[in-house]
């Protein structure tokens, strides 16, 4: 008799360990996201030679895909930009255990 609520406490920590488990390897997937997405953007700056006009339009479309993009461009005495320094900002959320950070991923175009 003593069995049948030790099973259901068992059942109950599975079933809390599954949930918490998919929320984990949501947030993962989440993160591995943003990451490619970044990775996308400063590939297309510096494909784009670093231009102006093309940062913009990143930092604009990341706005519209959930993320915050922020850039510096980096110009050597004569003015000239060599590299653009990037700040990328994405949510991370573990709905379940009520986490909600926002992660940022530094690091240069050149």
């Amino acid at each position: 008799m003593s069995s049948v609520p030790k099973v259901f406490l068992g059942l109950f920590i599975l079933l809390l360990a599954v949930v918490i488990m998919t929320g984990i390897l949501s947030a993962n997937i989440q993160a591995t996201n943003a990451n490619h997405s970044y990775e996308a953007y400063v590939a297309e700056i510096e494909n784009s030679n670093l231009s102006e006009s093309v940062t913009a339009s990143c930092a604009q479309s990341a706005k519209e895909d959930g993320f915050e993009l922020a850039y510096n461009p980096v110009k050597n005495s004569q003015g000239k930009v060599i590299m653009v320094e990037i700040t990328f900002s994405y949510p991370y959320t573990i709905p379940f255990l009520g986490i909600e950070k926002e992660r940022t991923i530094r690091g240069y175009a050149r």
